[in-house]
């Protein structure tokens, strides 16, 4: 369990930075994320992650293993590469907002945690943890999800300025790194 807790770290940090960003982009709108919300966008997020996770696990017990962190590695890293370029984060946070009544309801979260969680799919196949490390990935996930929206929420209110950073390319950069930390 204690040698994937670098790798669990960068997951987590990883498929969090989008949702960190969209919030952030709310956060500047003010638009009110409340609690309801805020748990469907951490649970659609987990759950993801979770699933691809059991899914990575389950497809490991019938590849040899040199094959599977081959592969998991270049899928973490193909997934990386496309993330440092990918500039999609306050889109989707625009998309979500439909009716623009600076409430994020269920329904938006919903739809914005779909959109949000497409990487963790990939990154979760990509790992291939065994249980113990599963369990702990996925409740981290909800954690550090509920967190980065939170802090994002926060900070997009404290900075509320049309020059938001984009911070999708940092995931790229964490999952790139744990492709590495997959190999070795």
């Amino acid at each position: 369990m204690f040698e994937y807790i670098t790798q669990i770290i960068l997951l987590i940090t990883a498929v969090s930075v989008d949702s960190f960003a969209a919030s952030l982009a709310y956060g500047i709108k003010k638009v009110d994320i409340p609690l309801s919300s805020l748990f469907i966008l951490s649970a659609i997020s987990g759950g993801t992650l979770a699933l691809s996770m059991c899914a990575g696990s389950f497809i490991c017990g019938f590849i040899p293993a040199v094959f599977t962190k081959i592969l998991g590695a270049v899928l973490l890293f193909g997934l990386g590469f496309f993330k440092l370029f990918d500039r999609s984060c306050d889109d989707q946070a625009k998309k979500a907002n439909r009716n623009n009544d600076q409430l994020l309801t269920p329904a938006e979260a919903a739809s914005l945690g779909a959109a949000l969680s497409l990487d963790s799919i990939a990154a979760g196949l990509g790992v291939g943890f065994p249980t113990p490390a599963l369990l702990a990935a996925t409740a981290g996930s909800f954690l550090v999800s509920i967190a980065a929206i939170l802090l994002g929420s926060y900070l997009g209110r404290k900075i509320a300025c049309c020059s938001c950073k984009n911070f999708c390319p940092l995931g790229g950069v964490l999952l790139i790194l744990l492709a590495f930390c997959k190999l070795f």
